[in-house]
C-alpha cells in the first residue's frame, strides 16, 4: 500500500486491489456535467460564452476551460463516472491546462493514464 495525493487530499491505494467498488469523484462528475450542459447550451444557441460566465459568474478563461472536457475521449468520462481513473486524475489537473491535452481520443487515453485500464 501507499499514500496518493489526490488534489488537496491523501487517498490510501492498496496495490493489486481491484476498483470494482471505487465511487465517483463529485468534484469531476460536477465537472463534466458542467462541461456539457455548457456546451449544449451554446450548441443550441441559447447563450454565448460570454453569457454563460456572466450568469455563473466566472471569468471566461475558466469556462472555456470547461468546456473543453466536453470533448474528452468517451471512454475517459465513463472511467471517471465509474470511479476508476487514475488516482492523480482529479477536477483541478482537468481545468488546469485543457488546451494541452490531445485531440485524438487514443492518444487522451494515453495521456490520462487510462489506456489499459479496466473500464
Amino acid at each position: 500500500m501507499r499514500f496518493r495525493r489526490r488534489g488537496t487530499e491523501a487517498k490510501l491505494v492498496i496495490l493489486g486491489q481491484s476498483k470494482a467498488g471505487a465511487e465517483a469523484d463529485a468534484n469531476l462528475v460536477k465537472l463534466l456535467m458542467r462541461a456539457h450542459d455548457w456546451f449544449g447550451t451554446m450548441a443550441r444557441g441559447e447563450a454565448t460564452l460570454g453569457e454563460i460566465a456572466r450568469s455563473e459568474r466566472l471569468c471566461r478563461t475558466f469556462v472555456i476551460r470547461v468546456l473543453c472536457l466536453a470533448f474528452l475521449a468517451p471512454d475517459i468520462t465513463e472511467t471517471i463516472l465509474k470511479g476508476r481513473q487514475p488516482t492523480e486524475l482529479t477536477a483541478k489537473r482537468l481545468v488546469k491546462h485543457p488546451l494541452k491535452f490531445p485531440p485524438l481520443w487514443t492518444d487522451q487515453n494515453t495521456f490520462f493514464g487510462i489506456l489499459g485500464k479496466e473500464h
